[in-house]
């Protein structure tokens, strides 16, 4: 009696107990040559769900008083296809980018911090997903600050480039498929976020 109870509960427990890989990087945010903060983005797979964060807190000071951002994301994928997500950056305090994404299968609907969007083909690509798989044979991707797809030119090996919406350019270099450098214009030069090792 004991031993079908044993395995009874063991069946019980296959079956609710989900497999979920997960994977971290830290990276470190320098601006005119002092480290500003860190960022950290986390990847989950859990059956066919894939789940996105990022989180990162940077602070500098220059001649003209200081910059304090503090920025989340949470993206979430579903058979490649991203679901949803929601990105806020606060500057200072206050709301510098904010952006929600939902989709109901057939259409995004995209609130900015300055407009309501809309968007109707599948999004398999975006900022985010850059961190963990180059973009390769993608000439465009969905930016999760802006709320738009954004082209993705390679400008050398293992090396893209990004120009957002607003004109300025991200760069993204890669070493054995992982993001290593990511180089973004501020407001005090190009700060430069590079992988903790």
């Amino acid at each position: 009696m004991q031993s079908i109870h044993l395995l009874i509960c063991g069946i019980i427990i296959v079956l609710f107990t989900k497999k979920t890989n997960s994977q971290t990087y830290t990276y470190e945010t320098r601006a005119l040559g002092i480290h500003a903060g860190d960022m950290q983005i986390t990847r989950k797979v859990n059956g066919n769900l894939e789940y996105y964060t990022i989180k990162s807190k940077n602070s500098v000071n220059y001649l003209l008083g200081k910059i304090d951002v503090d920025h989340k994301t949470s993206v979430t994928y579903k058979d490649g296809v991203l679901q949803e997500s929601f990105l806020r950056t606060d500057k200072n305090g206050e709301v510098d980018h904010f952006c929600s994404v939902s989709y109901d299968g057939h259409t995004y609907k995209i609130q900015t911090e300055k407009e309501k969007l809309s968007y109707s083909k599948p999004i398999i690509a975006s900022v985010v997903t850059l961190y963990f798989k180059e973009p390769v044979g993608h000439t465009e991707i969905f930016s999760e600050v802006f709320g738009k797809m954004v082209p993705v030119t390679e400008i050398k090996p293992h090396k893209y480039s990004i120009k957002l919406p607003d004109g300025k350019k991200n760069t993204y270099t890669y070493e054995n498929g992982i993001v290593v450098e990511v180089e973004v214009p501020s407001p005090v030069g190009t700060a430069h976020i590079r992988l903790k090792k």
